[in-house]
């Protein structure tokens, strides 16, 4: 996609690039340089008599996600869209009902105003992950609509979508009280969506919260859930039978938030008493539960502490690697086993003892016959959303 700066928009403006009907694209515009109102509009290229007779339809579509700018200043038409731009600019996103022709639109900005067109594109949709689970506070599959379930002070539960985590809904919901938001369900996006989705757990009084005496938990910028106190998430039902993955990668964007804790380690362990496949602790939130078996321990240098980081675990083959961001921290071989269940935070099979005190914004599991392959680019998905390394 493409960027326009003031001279290109202003006066007759400049040609449209190609949109794809059905397909999202967010307009973002840029802070007016002018003392007065500023515009942006977009208009389908007229006939040879100076009108829109058998032009394309190229303002029909869905204007969604206005930020800054206010959406009831949006005038559209089968031909036409235009919104006043504040002072400090503003996005919207627009997903157009049919295609739109390169060049039959013209692109237009009054006030040194500047426009960047990027089109919306989601991990799932790119690279499915069949079998798999994923779980974040983002978008990552298009045919998802709400990410997490979160219940106020006052005891009441309601939905969120990401945009709603951040524009202030989810702040008014739990205002009042103590202010704080627990998050009672962490939806699975994974594409196609198993279900499977999480449950937040802990003591009576500490569940994973996203909202804390009123104030959004955030990491680097981005929403984030805290937990703390034997806060930790399970995934109650689990793989079975031949669906039971043996071989899969995981990304897990998260930060130990107490260095000084006992856990503040990582180990792969195949079974044991606590019938694991995985475990990492530490920065590493994940424990993937799995059938009985011996233990192999895989020595290395240790994760980072105190430090929001992309971490992936490999097992292929029985072999298994763990990376900190790009550095591998530690490989070997592992014994071969399947996975049947997750735990986010906690090292049980009751989910609840051995915890981490964690932020975590992401995580998904990719069963290794889907993931095979994409893991270059799914690490750059995530790192470009989170700005990580």
């Amino acid at each position: 996609m493409a960027t326009y700066n003031a001279n290109q928009l202003s006066g007759a403006g400049t040609p449209i690039e190609a949109l794809t009907g059905g397909n999202e694209y967010e307009f973002t515009i840029g802070a007016p340089t002018c003392s007065g109102s500023a515009y942006f509009t977009v208009e389908t290229v007229r006939n040879s008599s100076g009108y829109y007779g058998g032009q394309p339809t190229n303002a029909l579509g869905l204007y969604s996600d206005f930020v800054s700018i206010n959406q009831d200043t949006l005038i559209t038409s089968s031909y036409i869209s235009s919104v006043v731009v504040p002072g400090g600019g503003g996005s919207y996103k627009f997903t157009p009902t049919s295609n739109v022709a390169i060049s039959s639109s013209f692109l237009r900005g009054t006030g040194g105003i500047t426009l960047n067109i990027e089109e919306i594109s989601f991990l799932l949709g790119d690279y499915p992950n069949d079998n798999g689970a994923a779980y974040s506070l983002r978008l990552l599959n298009e045919n998802i609509t709400n990410v997490i379930r979160v219940e106020n002070s006052s005891g009441l539960q309601r939905n969120f979508t990401p945009e709603e985590i951040t524009d202030g809904t989810l702040a008014t919901f739990c205002s009042g009280g103590s202010g704080d938001g627990v998050v009672v369900t962490w939806y699975d996006q994974s594409s196609p969506s198993s279900g499977y989705d999480l449950v937040g757990g802990g003591s009576s009084t500490t569940k994973p919260r996203i909202m804390i005496n009123e104030v959004l938990q955030t990491e680097n910028g981005k929403p984030c859930i805290f937990c703390t106190d034997g806060a930790y998430f399970k995934r109650d039902i689990a793989w079975t039978g031949t669906d039971r993955p043996e071989d899969y990668e995981t990304y897990s964007v998260s930060k130990l938030t107490d260095p000084s804790s006992p856990f503040g380690r990582y180990y792969f362990d195949f079974s044991g008493a606590n019938n694991n496949s995985l475990f990492v602790f530490g920065d590493l939130d994940i424990t993937l539960r799995g059938k009985s078996g011996g233990i192999t321990f895989l020595g290395g240098g240790g994760p980072p502490v105190g430090s929001q980081a992309l971490y992936r675990t490999l097992l292929r083959f029985g072999n298994g690697e763990l990376f900190s961001n790009t550095l591998s921290l530690v490989s070997g071989a592992l014994l071969t086993t399947f996975i049947d269940r997750i735990y986010l935070g906690a090292q049980s099979t009751l989910g609840g003892s051995n915890t981490i005190e964690m932020k975590i914004q992401e995580f998904i599991f990719y069963d290794d016959t889907a993931g095979r392959g994409a893991s270059i680019p799914i690490q750059e998905n995530i790192n470009a959303y989170y700005s990580i390394y």
